[in-house]
């Protein structure tokens, strides 16, 4: 049984996910800590739960949502996965942030390049990668089917679906993707996006106005 734990960190009120299994094993995605802050806070957190962290998962590579990779990294000594096309926006996220007055020391290294339908383990729970593009190369979401639960960065919100007009976006690829891939998926599968709250698959494709055309 997985349960999600949820950050909202950086000026982008990113949503960074901890996802603990009963072995208390987890994975963490998306780490967008970027402060001493909310360093501490992510730190802290781990360890007072007694939790075991396993890895590292981008669902892409925008810089919002890898700030706190490097932290992470050096703090536990944890691996990063990713798909490998998203390694050309990890390339260029020092330069995307520091408009923003963000920085990187050093760029996050994927030192596993995950594939679309690649099967993962966090302790006794399994999670499985969907590419789905459209919001950044190599976007991905992953999903559990026993626990009914889709971590989806970037790709959908409540309410709405992710920007396409930043560098690597399409909209057909991204709407194709959601209607194929996600919204697929049962109808009560809760839906964990990288910024806003949470929502589920049913609500989004009743009433979510970007993929239903009667609304």
């Amino acid at each position: 049984m997985l349960e999600v734990y949820r950050f909202i960190f950086n000026p982008f009120q990113e949503n960074s996910y901890v996802l603990i299994d009963e072995t208390k094993t987890c994975a963490i995605v998306d780490p967008g800590n970027y402060n001493e802050d909310e360093n501490t806070r992510i730190k802290s957190f781990i360890i007072e739960n007694g939790l075991n962290p396993k890895m590292i998962l981008l669902t892409h590579g925008h810089f919002d949502h890898i700030c706190g990779v490097n932290f992470l990294v050096e703090t536990f000594n944890l691996p990063v996965y990713a798909h490998a096309e998203a390694e050309k926006m990890i390339s260029s996220a020092p330069e995307h942030a520091a408009a923003f007055d963000i920085s990187f020391a050093q760029l996050p290294v994927i030192n596993y390049k995950i594939e679309d339908g690649e099967e993962l383990s966090i302790g006794n729970s399994k999670l499985s990668v969907t590419h789905l593009p459209g919001h950044s190369e190599g976007s991905v979401f992953y999903y559990s089917e026993p626990n009914k639960i889709a971590v989806v960065g970037d790709i959908l919100f409540n309410g709405s679906i992710g920007r396409t007009d930043l560098q690597g976006g399409n909209l057909d690829d991204l709407l194709g993707g959601i209607h194929t891939k996600l919204l697929t998926l049962p109808e009560d599968t809760q839906v964990f996006p990288g910024h806003g709250p949470e929502t589920t698959i049913g609500i989004e494709a009743k009433t979510n106005p970007f993929l239903n055309d009667e609304i």
